[in-house]
């Protein structure tokens, strides 16, 4: 039996060369909109991630 990956929420759109990656080792859960997540979205995938991939822009709309 193959272990489960570790889920990681990614807050924004990234090349797809880096998602490869990600998704090479880890169940990517993706922000798949030109704007950030709300408060309230970020909250709801933060709790099924294990980590999450922010970017710069996110957390300055996160105030």
């Amino acid at each position: 039996m193959t272990p489960e990956k570790p889920r990681v929420f990614v807050t924004r759109r990234l090349a797809q060369e880096v998602l490869d990656r990600l998704g090479a080792r880890f169940e990517v859960d993706l922000w798949d909109s030109d704007l950030p997540p709300d408060v309230d979205s970020l909250r709801e995938h933060a709790v099924q991630a294990d980590g999450i991939f922010v970017c710069l822009q996110t957390g300055s709309t996160l105030r």
